[in-house]
């Protein structure tokens, strides 16, 4: 999100970078900030992923990215925290998730820089509201997403996509032939 060394940035606004915009110094921030640092944080999020059902996942690292290989997690898995986000903390999802720009940096001129969130689903499909692209060496272009359409919500994990282009389209696909399915 084009954080500064320095800054004084609120939890709302790293929120909504990480959330809209894939910030990956707005997660830092964010984890470095509790007591212990990255690596309390990170074992919070080992510690939370088993507690709530997430038996083929570990986290090496606040936002995903692998630390000699050994964060690992399952389609199956990234539904479970999707929905477990979206049941347990529906105030900060529809707050954040489905946020389309974010404003926040500077540019050389001083003007804001004005983020766009990554979801490729937003302005392709009716109703789309989360969550979150991904990519990583080993798994690729990856995105868990969600939509709903007449109170039925479809959540699709797809990975191993070889640019951000084709995991687009694959999603835009994959979700329109999903929702077409409901009535």
């Amino acid at each position: 999100m084009f954080l500064r060394a320095g800054e004084a940035v609120s939890v709302e606004n790293l929120l909504k970078g990480m959330l809209a915009v894939s910030g990956n110094d707005a997660t830092y921030a964010l984890a470095s900030s509790i007591p212990g640092g990255l690596d309390a944080f990170v074992a919070l999020m080992n510690k939370e992923a088993r507690r709530i059902g997430l038996a083929d996942s570990y986290f090496s690292s606040p936002n995903g990215w692998s630390n000699n290989d050994i964060t690992r997690t399952t389609a199956r898995n990234l539904v479970l925290l999707a929905r477990k986000t979206i049941e347990r903390f529906p105030q900060f999802y529809v707050k954040f998730y489905p946020q389309k720009e974010f404003l926040w940096g500077k540019s050389p001129t001083g003007q804001l820089i004005r983020q766009y969130n990554k979801n490729p689903l937003f302005g392709h499909i009716d109703h789309a509201d989360g969550l979150k692209t991904g990519f990583t060496t080993n798994a690729g272009y990856c995105f868990t997403s969600s939509a709903t359409k007449n109170n039925h919500r479809i959540i699709m994990v797809i990975a191993g996509l070889p640019s951000a282009h084709a995991r687009a389209e694959e999603a835009i696909r994959l979700m329109q032939t999903a929702l077409s399915a409901i009535p």
